[in-house]
Order: structure tokens, then C-alpha cells, then sequence
């Protein structure tokens, strides 16, 4: 039976679902082909494509242009990111048959959850910690310093599990992190779908330098194929090694503070630029 409109039992929805229906919405054209890569995407049509405000528009391409699906240059507008949406269409190829659906998607991402928590030994808290060092710590650091605050002078570095929030802070938020050092980085953690996650979610090339690196003694052991996973979302999305992006393999090289002291200046040169 269909309700009547005015029905007490149909809820109108919050702002917090109109923003995601949005957002899911323009997610779902871009990565089905509808809107084009390289294609502009207008505001207006936008609006009246999805019956929405201006302010949901302008997030929802905000949420996309963080998960590097969506470019946003001066006086250009958005655009779709071609090389960001091939590599998503590409894992959602892998997941299932053809006419596989966002709840796939969703169920792969639920997957994920359960393996780094159970590798893990806790549920991630990632999304607080970042929030915290951007939120509080980096301002309270460049009020009280003499710092280059901006992005391009900004920099995140961490080993095994520190490696990976370094990569993911960048991913969420690419206009305060200019690159990550992600040293002897633990992609056991969630396997390969943590590799492909944090490979569809690359910020886009040539802002950012991304630094990766591991050895092939103790955890450092298993790390290579792994690594060499996340080498190829790199080369899809156009990050250029040597330019861009680095990855280092070192012969012998140990899972401990160790051999990470030995060459930490290495990073901290491709990232610095000195």
C-alpha cells in the first residue's frame, strides 16, 4: 500500500541524508559513466539534476575532490579525474560480476573493517587521530611557531601501522598534507583490499609526493607484494617514480627503529626537496 504524502509515518529527510543522497548520487554518475572523464561539472546543473541546494552541491564536490574523484581548479570549475575513476571501475570489475552495485561496494568496505580490526587488535580510530592532529595539534603548532604552514610545506611521515595513517591523511585531507613518508608501511593490516582501497583514493598526482619503502627481513618480509600492488594503483592514477612518487626496497633491512634510523634521511629529502 502506498502512503499518502502526508503521512505521519514517512519522516522527511535530515540534512545529514540529503547530503549523502547527494553525494552518493553524483558518486554513482561519475563512476557509471554518466558524466564523462575530463566533463565539467556544472553547479547549476547539478542542482537540477538532484533537486538540491547550492550548499549540498558545492559539499558533495568538496567530499569527491578529497576522495580524488573530482578536480576542482580556479576560474576551470570541477571536473571528473579520468585516471581516479578508472582505477574504481577497475576494483569494482574485481568484486563481482558485471551490474555489481554500491552495496557490493559497501559490503567489501564492511570486509575491510572486520580484517583490520581483527589484525589489529582494536577498531581503527584513524578518522579521530586525524582529526586531532589537524584540528588541533598543526594549529597550535604554526600558532606558536615560526612554521610554513601551507600545504606544499606540510608533511606527514610514520612507520608500519605509521605508514598507513600517513598515506590515509593525505587521502582525507590533500589541501593540509603536501605528501606522506610511509616507511616499512603494514599493508598486512587489511591485505589487498587495503591496498585497493588506499589506491582509489589517491590524492591526485603532481600536488602531492608520495614516498613508500620497505625491507625484506622480519615483518619487512612480507611486505613486497603488498607494495608492488600499490605501485601499479600509483602508475594508474599518473604519479610519475622518481618524480612524484618513490618506493625503495632495502636488501636486509629489519622491521624495527633500527633500520628506519638508518635511512630516514631519505624521505626526508625526496618529501622536503633538498
Amino acid at each position: 500500500m502506498t502512503l499518502p504524502a502526508s503521512s505521519p509515518d514517512t519522516a522527511a529527510p535530515t540534512r545529514e541524508e540529503e547530503q549523502a543522497d547527494v553525494i552518493r548520487r553524483l558518486e554513482e554518475d561519475i563512476i557509471f559513466g554518466r558524466f564523462a572523464p575530463g566533463s565539467r561539472l556544472v553547479e547549476d546543473t547539478l542542482m537540477t539534476r538532484y533537486g538540491a541546494s547550492r550548499h549540498f552541491v558545492r559539499q558533495g564536490l568538496f567530499q569527491l575532490e578529497r576522495q580524488g574523484i573530482v578536480l576542482r581548479e580556479k576560474n576551470i570549475g570541477a571536473t571528473v579525474q579520468a585516471a581516479q575513476v578508472k582505477s574504481i571501475q577497475d576494483l569494482m570489475a574485481t568484486m563481482e560480476k558485471p551490474g555489481t552495485s554500491f552495496a557490493t561496494v559497501q559490503t567489501q568496505v564492511n570486509a575491510l573493517y572486520k580484517t583490520i580490526t581483527a589484525n589489529s587488535g582494536g577498531a581503527p580510530v584513524s578518522d579521530r587521530y586525524l582529526a586531532f592532529l589537524v584540528e588541533e595539534v598543526k594549529p597550535m603548532i604554526d600558532a606558536t611557531y615560526r612554521t610554513l604552514p601551507a600545504k606544499q610545506n606540510t608533511f606527514v611521515m610514520g612507520s608500519s601501522m605509521g605508514g598507513l595513517i600517513s598515506l590515509y591523511a593525505v587521502e582525507q585531507y590533500p589541501h593540509v598534507f603536501g605528501g606522506a613518508g610511509c616507511v616499512s608501511t603494514h599493508w598486512p593490516a587489511g591485505e589487498n583490499m587495503l591496498v585497493d582501497y588506499m589506491g582509489i583514493h589517491l590524492p591526485r598526482p603532481g600536488a602531492h609526493k608520495l614516498y613508500f619503502d620497505h625491507g625484506t627481513a622480519t615483518l619487512d618480509e612480507l611486505y613486497e607484494p603488498f607494495q608492488q600492488r600499490m605501485d601499479a594503483h600509483l602508475q594508474a592514477a599518473g604519479y610519475t617514480q622518481g618524480k612524484d612518487w618513490i618506493t625503495l626496497k632495502f636488501e636486509g633491512a629489519e622491521h624495527n627503529e633500527a633500520a628506519w634510523r638508518v635511512r630516514v634521511e631519505i624521505p626526508l629529502r625526496f618529501l622536503l626537496g633538498f
